[in-house]
């Protein structure tokens, strides 16, 4: 109380950004260099926290983005990088029941939760959980791995005592991140004010309608993405249903054609490059024909195509 005491009462002028009136810069400087100090401690991870000594207008009170000395000061200690990065995971216990997820290459349908075939979500990696711990040690142990990827809830993830014991957590470094929101896209850009598009879309152009290649029953069309803006990744849409991740175009038709979720009219596959999408399998129970020029996609039709829009 003391010190505090003799800061406050020292002469200065208070010109550092958001000081207070009355108080003094050095009292300003010595209150947020300590809250810097107690951020790094309180999050070692973030490493000197340079965004927080950012946030602080630090630079004004002479405090280095090293090491955290008193205003006025400064250290020569090495730099490490704000940038979070989460820590290594501990492995599952040895007698644990382990689900694996991957929410970009997994698959709810076909995946059974080993590394090599993971699970798609969150929800289907707990609901595995818990019927293989019904049949083994209802209070084993039991982790969910999360492999890189964002996982988007649709709802909250509700557990009970039942769930004990349950951890779920990153495979080893990889950055897992669960989010709440809903993904957009893939999106198509315009430009505010521009002429409205032509009544006859460029996805329609006769190029596209021209078949590229067959194969089984299916009349394929290359570069075309007839689920566009309709479906969210790994997801069922009233129009389009998910029948699993692929690596091929072919690997898609052998997926369809085992599905219970059909008839399927059209079908369209996502290419490997297609980020949260990648490989995803689509197939389309209405008579949706409206593909949207994408390089990589491919969708197939059974039948002739609809006619074309009035021009």
């Amino acid at each position: 109380m003391l010190v505090l005491q003799a800061i406050f009462v020292a002469a200065a002028t208070a010109s550092l950004s958001g000081t207070p009136s009355g108080v003094p810069e050095s009292a300003d400087c010595m209150l947020r260099s300590e809250a810097w100090a107690f951020g790094r401690r309180l999050l070692p991870r973030m490493g000197d926290f340079t965004a927080l000594h950012d946030a602080l207008i630090l630079s004004a009170c002479n405090v280095s983005q090293t090491t955290p000395g008193r205003a006025g000061t400064s250290s020569t200690a090495h730099t490490v990088s704000a940038q979070w990065h989460p820590q290594r995971a501990e492995p599952p216990a040895p007698n644990a029941v382990v689900v694996y997820a991957d929410a970009v290459r997994g698959s709810d349908s076909a995946g059974n939760g080993t590394k090599t075939a993971p699970l798609q979500t969150i929800e289907a990696a707990i609901t595995l959980v818990r019927a293989r711990r019904q049949s083994a040690a209802p209070r084993a142990p039991a982790s969910v791995v999360l492999r890189a990827g964002v996982y988007f809830l649709d709802a909250p993830v509700q557990l009970g005592p039942s769930d004990s014991h349950l951890t779920i957590t990153n495979y080893l470094t990889e950055v897992a991140v669960v989010s709440g929101g809903v993904p957009v896209g893939p999106l198509e850009w315009k430009l505010l004010g521009a002429p409205p598009p032509p009544k006859r879309a460029p996805s329609m152009s006769m190029a596209m309608q021209t078949p590229t290649s067959a194969g089984n029953a299916w009349t394929l069309y290359n570069n075309t993405n007839n689920v566009f803006a309709e479906v969210r990744a790994g997801r069922d849409a009233a129009c389009c249903k998910f029948v699993g991740t692929t690596a091929s175009v072919a690997d898609c038709e052998t997926a369809l054609a085992g599905s219970t979720k059909g008839p399927f009219l059209s079908f369209t596959w996502q290419p490997l490059s297609a980020g949260a999408f990648a490989g995803e399998c689509y197939g389309i129970v209405t008579d949706r024909w409206a593909p949207h020029a994408q390089p990589g996609y491919v969708s197939g039709r059974h039948g002739p195509l609809p006619p074309p829009p009035p021009p």
